[in-house]
């Protein structure tokens, strides 16, 4: 989605002088409240963030679960969970000597006094590559997520997953996640959100309906020169600029049906 125009726009306050400014102010009178504006401004944000590539972040966390608790409350800012996946990788190549532990081995390497014999570079390459297997190999877990609660629940007790529980009877599972971006309504707090040319557009067309909804009650008046005020007309635009460029996010940014899963 394309970001920047002729000057940076990166403040709510430079957002909503743009959409005045392309409603015809100064030279026209635009009728449309400070607050009508933030409204507009934020149901693009909401429409955009879902949507586009750019709008959410995927990440990954470890999470705390009890045996015998099935539903969770997690943070509201998470739009969809990936998978739910117990640990069980490492274990399985592990003994009770330590042998086949790399953390062993790497112990054993520092305690002799060895620590320039190891390659930092390759050691992260190795746990990346072990946390992939680890995630390919785990076992999955089985759960549904409601976006709108944000709950999370798990169709099994967690007493039967077979990753090990902690002396209190808790169990830690891998979550993969995608997280919404976050963005402040402070009017002058920069973030280029703002910039955004889809935001900028929607919350104009927003904001050119809302206006036309204003100037219901002056429809039909004959003003100054034999013009009529046509409420009615600037309505359809916005209403149309508005589904146009819906369908542009859709089309230009939307991911697969696939992309969420959970």
């Amino acid at each position: 989605m394309a970001i920047g125009t002729n000057y940076t726009i990166n403040t709510r306050d430079g957002l909503k002088a743009y959409i005045r400014r392309n409603l015809g102010y100064p030279v026209v009178n635009v009728e449309v409240d400070d607050s009508q504006l933030e409204d507009a401004i934020n149901e693009a944000m909401s429409e955009f963030i879902p949507v586009s590539m750019d709008g959410v972040n995927k990440r990954f966390r470890v999470i705390e679960i009890e045996c015998g608790k099935q539903e969770y409350d997690l943070d509201y800012d998470i739009y969809s969970v990936i998978g739910l996946y117990s640990s069980g990788f490492l274990n399985s190549f592990s003994d009770v000597n330590g042998v086949f532990d790399v953390n062993y081995h790497i112990a054993q390497a520092l305690m002799g006094g060895n620590f320039g014999d190891i390659d930092l570079l390759t050691l992260t390459l190795t746990y990346q590559q072990i946390n992939t297997l680890d995630l390919l190999v785990g076992e999955k877990i089985l759960f549904d997520y409601n976006m709108i609660n944000s709950k999370l629940y798990l169709f099994s007790d967690p007493s039967v997953l077979t990753s090990p529980a902690t002396a209190d009877g808790k169990k830690y599972v891998f979550m993969e996640f995608f997280q919404t971006i976050e963005y402040d309504t402070d009017p002058n707090k920069p973030n280029n959100l703002y910039d955004v040319r889809w935001i900028q557009q929607y919350s104009t067309a927003l904001a050119r309906r809302q206006w036309g909804f204003n100037m219901v009650k002056y429809e039909g008046t004959v003003l100054p020169g034999g013009m009529t005020i046509n409420a009615q007309a600037m309505i359809q635009q916005g209403n149309d600029d508005a589904e146009a460029l819906m369908q542009r996010l859709r089309d230009e940014e939307q991911e697969p049906v696939d992309f969420f899963i959970g």
